[in-house]
């Protein structure tokens, strides 16, 4: 326990003193807490090293990979360019082999459609309000025809029906020369004048012509305007067997289409059939309700001539099978499923000038069809007859390669400077020669020879360097460049050379350069054996026993104060004692 004091009894500065000679017992700690800086300084230093080496590795490993698999093999990528991409485009993969090919489309793969042969909905009554046509679509409001020119405008009140709207037609009949009648399913207007007849207004409110599909209609044989389509919709919402107003009675039980089977039971609602018709792959197609015609819609999946199979059930058990796809007019009673549907057509082009056409179910081909192996064509549209062929380049994929190669370089770079950085006299691993040995043994690596090879032995060969040749005597020759255009005449004249000197060729057994590399990078950074793990592991016990000298020191330290402070006090005690006698004897005068 620390005591405070300043020479009560004696007058003398003796916390001063005390800190004085504390303040000279510091100075080990101030030692030890200077080397800790030091070390962690190291470690941190090391650690942005290590970094540098990891981010080599992988910018080797980027390139030597293709030794693991041909999807990482960089020396086989190819690229590929068309003259028109909007009209024919390509991929490849590493089996296609350099060339160019031309292209000329006859005609796109289409798909087969099929579609319900007659409306299926059951056509609207005259008893039926008009905000309930279309699925509920249809509104309150006016509408408003002319005749020679002068306007007649009707209102559509919140419960009027269709039978509603003819007689208020029919009651100005006088006036308009205009009547109006429900047929099959259609209203039709009458007009004594049809020359002079126009149907809606700019002020209309009312969307009664267009629901009633009148909007469109065109002047008939006998001068009367019928509404275009029957009026009538499929309640989506409603169950197929009760609710859905379809024309024709539905039963339960299964149907197919394609490979799929579907069911239907008194609760299957429309718009669920087909969501579930859309979501099934073995179905192969996609299903839509033409609700303005009326009309079930699908259409295959996969282009081509093919047919869309098409069945009332699944098996000969008739019990169990429902009338679906009759009753929605894609089969017909007698059985007919093909009349419902317009075949597909497959896509037909020659390649290279052949007179002999390939054809194709789809518009993307593959080179089992082509012959190309590893090409796949795309295409997209018809090439006219006095338009020239769409031109197909492929060829090696240098760019790839190449920023690769450029990318290993900066990170080579970036070791070397780092390490002539760290390693230099005033460096913060000035000590560490086993840094400097890799920096020097990596240099080794790029420069070295691979006799084996017929063509290109060194790296300098092939445009990789330092570019010590040529250079004056002040150019820094410590760093690797390449050079883009040598480098990529050695790939054009003999990429096999250029391959195995890099990354090696395990049948010829000639081990690369990158592999030499490689395998130097791996060993600095073994995560167990390796030179960054050890040196950390030494700087982390390094550490911990300068923290354990500090502690120790500091308890010394505290210690030493005690001793000084119960020293000081006993000291001032005895010159406060001397200093009392001597006042006392002066006043007595002994």
């Amino acid at each position: 326990m620390s005591i405070s004091m300043s020479g009560v009894g004696s007058g003398l500065p003796v916390n001063d003193w005390i800190n004085a000679l504390v303040q000279a017992d510091t100075i080990p700690l101030n030692n030890y807490e200077k080397e800790k800086s030091e070390l962690k300084t190291a470690q941190t230093t090391l650690n942005t090293v290590k970094s540098k080496v990891t981010s080599l590795r992988s910018a080797v490993e980027k390139i030597t990979d293709a030794n693991l698999s041909p999807a990482f093999d960089l020396f086989d990528k190819r690229s590929v360019s068309s003259s028109d991409k909007t009209s024919v485009a390509a991929l490849v993969n590493t089996k296609a082999v350099a060339q160019n090919i031309t292209v000329k489309v006859e005609n796109l793969a289409t798909s087969t459609k099929a579609q319900s042969l007659t409306s299926v909905a059951k056509n609207a009554e005259g008893s039926e309000k008009i905000t309930s046509l279309g699925n509920g679509q249809g509104t309150t409001g006016t509408f408003s025809f002319y005749v020679d020119g002068e306007k007649h405008e009707f209102e559509i009140e919140e419960d009027d029906t269709i039978d509603d709207v003819i007689g208020k037609i029919n009651e100005k009949t006088g006036d308009t020369g205009v009547s109006a009648e429900l047929t099959d399913g259609k209203l039709k207007l009458l007009s004594a004048n049809t020359s002079n007849f126009v149907l809606g207004s700019s002020s209309d409110t009312s969307n009664f012509l267009n629901i009633t599909h009148l909007a469109t209609a065109k002047i008939a044989d006998d001068d009367s305007y019928s509404s275009e389509y029957n009026i009538s919709s499929m309640d989506t919402s409603g169950k197929v067997l009760s609710t859905a107003n379809l024309a024709n009675g539905i039963t339960a039980g299964t149907f197919t289409i394609g490979s799929a089977t579907f069911t239907i039971n008194e609760n299957t609602i429309l718009s669920d059939l087909v969501g579930e018709i859309n979501s099934n792959e073995d179905a192969g197609v996609v299903a839509s309700l033409d609700l303005l015609n009326n009309k079930l819609n699908l259409t295959a999946k996969d282009a081509g001539q093919v047919a869309i199979n098409l069945q009332d059930g699944d098996d000969d058990d008739a019990t169990e099978n429902s009338n679906f796809l009759t009753q929605m007019g894609l089969i017909t009673e007698e059985g007919d499923s093909l009349s419902s549907q317009t075949l597909g057509k497959n896509a037909k082009f020659y390649l290279n000038d052949s007179k002999n056409p390939i054809e194709a179910t789809s518009n993307v081909v593959t080179g089992d069809i082509t012959g190309l192996n590893g090409v796949t064509l795309k295409l997209k549209t018809v090439t006219a007859e006095d338009e020239d062929p769409i031109e197909i380049k492929i060829e090696q994929d240098t760019e790839s390669l190449t920023s690769a190669v450029n990318n290993l370089i900066s990170k080579v770079n970036d070791v070397i400077t780092e390490v002539d950085s760290t390693t230099a006299f005033e460096g913060d691993l000035s000590g560490e020669y086993s840094l400097k040995s890799f920096r020097n043994t990596m240099k080794m690596t790029m420069s070295n020879r691979v006799d084996s090879l017929d063509e290109y032995t060194t790296t300098a060969q092939i445009g990789i360097s330092t570019g010590e040749v040529g250079l004056s005597k002040t150019a820094d020759i410590s760093k690797y460049s390449l050079d883009t255009e040598k480098f990529l005449e050695a790939l054009a004249a003999n990429p096999d050379d250029v391959k195995a000197l890099l990354i090696g060729d395990s049948e010829k057994g000639v081990t690369g350069i990158l592999q030499q590399l490689e395998e130097k990078v791996e060993s600095m950074l073994d995560p167990v054996n390796g030179y960054f793990a050890s040196r950390d592991q030494t700087y982390t016990t390094m550490l911990d026993d300068v923290d354990q000298s500090i502690t120790k020191t500091k308890e010394r330290i505290e210690n030493q104060r005690e001793i000084y402070e119960l020293k000081f006090a006993s000291m001032d005690r005895s010159i406060s004692e001397m200093q009392s006698q001597s006042a006392f004897s002066t006043m007595y005068g002994i």
